[in-house]
C-alpha cells in the first residue's frame, strides 16, 4: 500500500509539472491552468501526508509487536526462575518442613502476579495494534484557559452523562462536593474544595491499583479529611493508568507518561492561581510519578512542596535533582511497618535516607496508614502555609 501511494504521488507531481509548463507556453486560459495545477499540487500534498501517516502507523505496529515479543520472552525467563526456586525449596528442606508449603505459596503468588503483569503489558501493546475508540476525549485543565472551575465541573459532568462509564466511577463523580476538573473514559481528576478560591491546593497522586474506580471513593474520603484540616482544596489525581499490581509497579513507563501529565496539570494550576501555595503529594507508585514530574521537565515543576509517602524511589539519587518552585521543600515519609521499605531502590534510593537529603517525617504505620497518621497529615497541612520570612 505504501508503494502504491508513493507511485501515485509521483504520477500526480509529474502531471502537475506538465500542466505548469502548458500554462507558461501555450495555454490560452492561464488562469484556468493555474487553478488546475494548484488543485493537482494539493492532491500531491495530500498523497504525501497520507503516505507519511501510513508509514508512522506501520512503525507503531512493528514497535507494538516487538513489545509483545519482549514481554513474552521476559515472562518466560521469570517463570523459569520461579520454577527453579520451587525445585530448590523441594530439594533443600526436609519433606515435613512447614516452610515448604509457605514458600510454595509465595512462589505461586509471585507467578500469579507475573501472569497479570505480563497480560497488562501485552494489553498495552495490543491497544497500539487494535485501538478501541475512547468514548470520552479527555480535556486537560489547561485547555479550559480562564473558565472557572465551577463551569469546568458542569461541562465535564454534562459530558460524562452521555458516556458509558463504570458504575463505580459514575457513583464517585455524582458526589456533590466534588469538582470534576478532568475526565476521560477511565480516568478522572477531582477536587474537594474550590481550586479557584482556596488559599492552597494539594494534589495527591495515588499508586498501584488506583486506576480502579472502585478505590476512588476511599481516596476521596482521605482528600475530604485533609481538606477539612488544612482549608486547602485537595485534588485526587486519578489521571493515569496506574500499574494494577505490585509486580507491575516495577515498570517505569507509566510513571514517565504520568509525570508529563501531572506536570501539565500543576502548570495549569499555577497559571490559574499564581499566588496560591501548591503542594504535590505522591503516595507509593505515585511518588515515582511525582519524581518524574520534578526531574524530567524542561521547566520547574509548579509545586511549593513535594511530599513522598511510602516510596519505592523517585527516579533521582537526591533531592537536589528535583526541580520545583525555588525555595520549595521536599519531604519524605516511610512507615516503620511499611513493606515498601524492603523493595526500596527499584526506582531509586529511599527518599527518607540521609543521602537523599529530604526533610523526613517518621510514622509508625504501614503502607496504607499515611493519610490517617496525625504526624504525616500535620506535615502536609504545614506545607500549605507560607514559611515565615
Amino acid at each position: 500500500m505504501l508503494t502504491q501511494w508513493a507511485g501515485q504521488a509521483a504520477d500526480l507531481e509529474h502531471t502537475a509539472t506538465q500542466l505548469r509548463q502548458l500554462a507558461r507556453s501555450r495555454s490560452p486560459i492561464p488562469a484556468l491552468a493555474d487553478a488546475v495545477t494548484h488543485h493537482v499540487a494539493g492532491w500531491v500534498d495530500q498523497a504525501r501526508r497520507r503516505q507519511e501517516h501510513l508509514e508512522a502507523e506501520a512503525l507503531k505496529s512493528f514497535e507494538a509487536i516487538a513489545a509483545v515479543e519482549d514481554t513474552l520472552v521476559s515472562a518466560a525467563a521469570a517463570l523459569t526462575q520461579l520454577t527453579g526456586w520451587a525445585e530448590l525449596v523441594r530439594r533443600t528442606l526436609p519433606a515435613d518442613s512447614p516452610l515448604i508449603a509457605q514458600l510454595h505459596q509465595l512462589v505461586a503468588e509471585l507467578g500469579h502476579e507475573l501472569d497479570e503483569a505480563c497480560a497488562h503489558h501485552i494489553d498495552i501493546a495490543t491497544d497500539l495494534l487494535c485501538p478501541n475508540p475512547d468514548p470520552t476525549t479527555r480535556v486537560g485543565l489547561a485547555d479550559f484557559g480562564t473558565v472557572s472551575a465551577a463551569h469546568i465541573d458542569a461541562i465535564n459532568r454534562q459530558t460524562l452523562q452521555h458516556s458509558a462509564l463504570p458504575e463505580a466511577m459514575r457513583e464517585v463523580v455524582a458526589a456533590q462536593d466534588v469538582q470534576v476538573l478532568e475526565a476521560g473514559a477511565t480516568t478522572a481528576v477531582m477536587a474537594i474544595g474550590d481550586i479557584d478560591t482556596a488559599p492552597a491546593v494539594i494534589t495527591i497522586v495515588h499508586g498501584v491499583g488506583s486506576a480502579d474506580p472502585a478505590r476512588w471513593a476511599g481516596n476521596l474520603d482521605r482528600a475530604r479529611h485533609l481538606a477539612t484540616l488544612s482549608g486547602a482544596a485537595v485534588v485526587s489525581w486519578f489521571g493515569y493508568h496506574a500499574p494494577p499490581t505490585v509486580l507491575a509497579g516495577i515498570a517505569h513507563d507509566p510513571a514517565d507518561t504520568a509525570g508529563r501529565a501531572i506536570n501539565d496539570f500543576q502548570q495549569a494550576l499555577r497559571a490559574r492561581r499564581p499566588d496560591a501555595r501548591l503542594v504535590l503529594v505522591g503516595h507509593s507508585y505515585g511518588s515515582v510519578v511525582a519524581g518524574q514530574a520534578a526531574s524530567r521537565a524542561a521547566d520547574p515543576l509548579a509545586a511549593d512542596a513535594i511530599i513522598f509517602a511510602g516510596s519505592p524511589g523517585v527516579g533521582v539519587p537526591n533531592a537536589a535533582e528535583l526541580h520545583a518552585t525555588p525555595g520549595g521543600s521536599v519531604i519524605a515519609s516511610l512507615g516503620t511497618r511499611d513493606a515498601i521499605g524492603v523493595v526500596s531502590g527499584i526506582h531509586g534510593p529511599d527518599p527518607t535516607s540521609a543521602a537523599f537529603a529530604a526533610d523526613t517525617v517518621p510514622i509508625a504505620g504501614g503502607h496504607s496508614d499515611y493519610f490517617e497518621d496525625p504526624d504525616f497529615v500535620q506535615a502536609v497541612v504545614d506545607s500549605t502555609k507560607r514559611p515565615p520570612h
